[in-house]
């Protein structure tokens, strides 16, 4: 029984609040005040709401600004990267040619295939060789080039026909599978200003160099572009721009349409971001060179655009990013607006119930009661717009930071610490905490950037920085953010995002690396064809040098049988006079006089058989003491009918009383006899033959040739023998190679290019030094230095020692 009464208390106790509510709304006016403080509540609320929602859209803004920088350096790298890889194809081609003496057509075109350029180079239309060629070797590189495109039924031309200094021909193209590729194989890339200048560029700075818009023969009318990279000639390191242009052979192309290239970049990159490339330093709508399918109108007010100039291989290219906003301030505006009007409907409510009230208690309990049910569902709204932006936020992968500028605290989310190795609890929120994990290096860098960017010299928050992983390794972070200043311009508060560039870097570092190895392998390989050369050089002396000597022995044989048989019919000439002289004992002074002049020239012929029997003897290198000018008189004997000509005068300087020498006298005979009658075959039989001898030291003699031969120094004493002719010299350009084995300056049939090669070859096994050079006042002077022994009184202590 005592249960029942209890509600009936109760519900006595609510009437009599209900009466008391509504006679306070029954007094005048009262119900507008209640009015006038609901719409004041409603204000507070809006307001309250505003900047809540004001400082959500503030977070997303920088959300998306952070990710739109990410994926415009991720866009802009991936196109660098695009094109570095068509560097490489155009090193690795450079690399053909530094490996080879001269590239084929069917090696060049098997080289391309291999690099499968549909599969792996996307957007490459063809590759080529060009190669320079002078203005009057233009006839004679037709014709060589004729069988260049492996089809010899097409005559190869340069194109477009003209008179120029010189061509830039294209001479190889892969693929051939296209008419358009090729019908290009001659054109003179020289004969059009966009290409020249490219392909010029790329040679005075020995690097790859792109060039600006042009079309390709392959698809006109498409913006396309062409990298060119210098091949030298082998063997040439060129160190200066004339040097480079006089050493260049040509170049390795690649050509591409800026479209597909693009095409390919845009398959690796975020396919919300729209994008134009324009050629030149600025966007002007007559250089576009693509653009993105889609692309929204830009207005001046989108902050999510950014326009860049990127340097691409020695050509500048603008680059405009922009991407789709979302509505970051709508949905917070619509809170915001759903909760005024939902206060002004309430104030209108309340009005409503305060009205009503004083009418009927009733009706103003399920007005109040819909009231509070409207307040709640708000409430909830609020709440789910904050979940929305966690999700947001969590979906982004970036880290998001958001710093209290005046207190110093930061809130750091959950994936700005884990993006280090770090849990939520072990960073702590605040400015400190992110100076500490700097990199020693980039400490001061950090804070100038920051400072610059509050002190207004920077319009952006923007830094490549490393920050510390929980690991002890270091994290490359791009961190962007923006500020909210006071009216005075302090900075107040700032929030942006972290994203990791680690990855992006470590790939940025390998392809530099084997950019490295590749070049390095080059000079090796050329530094190896180098060493093979020089081998065969070597190879080919050596085979002459063989020839030589089989040449002389059969020469030195053929004399000996010479003076052989002339001996035996001078001995019975000899006989035969010595009969006639008696037969005659009574004849005529005359006759006695003839017979004695015929038996004088036998005696000397039998003497001249029997030099020439000794003379080509085989026999060692037999050096004694002996004066030098008794072996030239002796010399000068042998060939002394020579000088029977009147045309020819022999001036004889001979000091006498020289130092003696120790030498070979045959062979040293043999090296005056080759000079001498070389001198009078180069005066034709009619000149001055001036011959002087000398003592003193090395340097006086041959001044500008400090360190001559092995056996001798500039300090040494010689005993020099010049001989100086009046003949017409030789020339500069040939003096190099007068030892060289059958070289020779003499006509057909007048010589075999042996005589010097194997006087140099005397000189140096005696150790003395042979110089040749032209004579100031015409003419050709040869000076021979010979090791001084003793004076002329110590002649026979020196040859006893010997």
């Amino acid at each position: 029984m005592v249960a029942p009464i209890q509600p009936r208390l109760h519900q006595a106790h609510s009437s009599r609040w209900v009466r008391f509510v509504i006679r306070i709304l029954s007094i005048r006016g009262v119900t507008w005040v209640v009015f006038v403080i609901s719409l004041f509540a409603t204000a507070v609320v809006c307001r309250q709401a505003w900047r809540r929602q004001a400082d959500l859209a503030q977070v997303r803004f920088t959300i998306e600004q952070a990710r739109f920088g990410a994926d415009a350096e991720h866009f802009r790298n991936t196109m660098k990267e695009r094109l570095f890889r068509y560097v490489q194809i155009l090193q690795g081609t450079g690399g053909l040619f530094a490996a080879s003496q001269a590239v084929e057509f069917g090696e060049f075109s098997a080289y391309v295939d291999s690099l499968e350029l549909k599969v792996k180079y996307p957007g490459i239309k063809a590759v080529g060789y060009i190669e320079k060629v002078e203005h009057a070797n233009g006839e004679g590189f037709m014709r060589d080039a004729g069988h260049a495109a492996g089809e010899p039924q097409r005559p190869f031309r340069i194109w477009p026909a003209g008179d120029r200094q010189e061509y830039l021909v294209l001479r190889f193209v892969e693929p051939l599978v296209t008419e358009t590729n090729h019908s290009a194989l001659g054109y003179d890339l020289g004969s059009e200003p966009v290409r020249r200048t490219a392909a010029m560029a790329a040679c005075d700075n020995a690097t790859a160099t792109l060039s600006a818009n042009l079309e390709l023969v392959q698809a006109p009318g498409q913006p396309a572009a062409i990298l060119f990279l210098p091949i030298y000639q082998q063997g040439v390191e060129p160190a200066t721009k004339d040097e480079r242009r006089a050493s260049l052979q040509g170049w390795v192309s690649v050509g591409f349409l800026i479209e597909d290239m693009m095409q390919g970049v845009q398959q690796l990159i975020n396919g919300d971001l729209g994008y134009e490339i324009f050629d030149g330093t600025a966007p002007s709508p007559d250089q576009l060179l693509c653009r993105s399918d889609f692309n929204e109108p830009l207005t001046a007010a989108d902050p999510l655009t950014q326009t860049t100039t990127e340097t691409v291989f020695g050509h500048p290219w603008t680059v405009r990013l922009h991407t789709p906003s979302a509505a970051t301030h709508g949905s917070g505006m619509l809170s915001v607006g759903l909760v005024g009007t939902g206060g002004l409907c309430m104030s209108l409510l309340i009005f409503g119930v305060a009205h009503s009230m004083a009418t009927t208690g009733r009706r103003a309990v399920e007005l109040a009661t819909g009231m509070t049910t409207e307040i709640r569902r708000q409430e909830e709204a609020l709440r789910a717009s904050e979940e929305r932006l966690g999700m947001i936020i969590e979906g982004s992968n970036d880290g998001v930071w958001d710093w209290n500028v005046t207190t110093g605290e930061v809130y750091f989310s959950p994936r700005w610490k884990s993006m280090l190795g770090y849990d939520d609890h072990e960073i702590e929120n605040n400015f400190t905490a992110w100076e500490a994990l700097l990199h020693p290096d980039e400490k001061a860098r950090a804070l100038r950037v920051l400072n610059d960017y509050f002190g207004g010299k920077a319009p952006v928050y923007q830094l490549e920085h490393r920050l510390r992983h929980n690991d002890g390794s270091y994290r490359w972070i791009l961190a962007r953010g923006v500020v909210s200043r006071d009216p005075h311009g302090r900075p107040l508060r700032m929030a942006g995002s972290h994203v990791d560039l680690t990855d992006l870097k470590q790939a940025e570092w390998e392809l530099r690396q084997a950019n490295e190895e590749l070049h390095s392998s080059q000079i090796q390989l050329r530094a190896t064809l180098d060493e093979l050369r020089n081998s065969h050089q070597e190879l080919e002396r050596t085979q002459l040098e063989l020839i030589q000597a089989a040449k002389l022995e059969s020469v030195g044989t053929l004399a000996a049988g010479v003076a052989h048989e002339v001996k035996n019919p001078l001995q019975i000439m000899v006989m035969g006079l010595d009969y006639l002289d008696l037969r005659f004992n009574s004849a005529d002074e005359t006759t006695h006089t003839t017979l004695n002049d015929m038996r004088d020239a036998v005696m000397r012929a039998d003497a001249i058989s029997r030099e020439l029997l000794q003379f080509s003897k085989a026999t060692g290198f037999s050096p004694i003491p002996s004066d030098l000018e008794g072996v030239l008189e002796r010399s000068l004997w042998l060939i002394r009918a020579d000088f029977n000509n009147p045309r020819v005068t022999l001036i004889k300087n001979l000091t006498g009383n020289l130092p003696l020498v120790l030498v070979d006298i045959q062979k040293i005979q043999q090296v005056f006899i080759n000079l001498t009658l070389n001198a009078l075959q180069a005066m034709d039989h009619e000149g001055i033959l001036t011959i002087s001898t000398a003592c003193g030291r090395l340097e006086r003699f041959l001044p500008s040739r400090p360190a001559i031969n092995a056996g001798l120094q500039p300090a040494d004493e010689v005993v020099v023998l010049r001989l100086v002719d009046t003949g017409p010299g030789i020339p500069a350009a040939n003096l190099p190679q007068i030892f060289d084995p059958f070289f020779t300056t003499k006509g057909v049939g007048s010589g075999t290019g042996l005589g010097l090669s194997v006087v140099k070859k005397i000189i140096d096994l005696h150790g003395a030094v042979i110089h040749f050079q032209n004579a100031a006042q015409g003419g050709l002077e040869v000076t021979l230095a010979f090791a001084a022994g003793p004076q002329s009184a110590d002649r026979a202590i020196f040859a006893e020692a010997i």
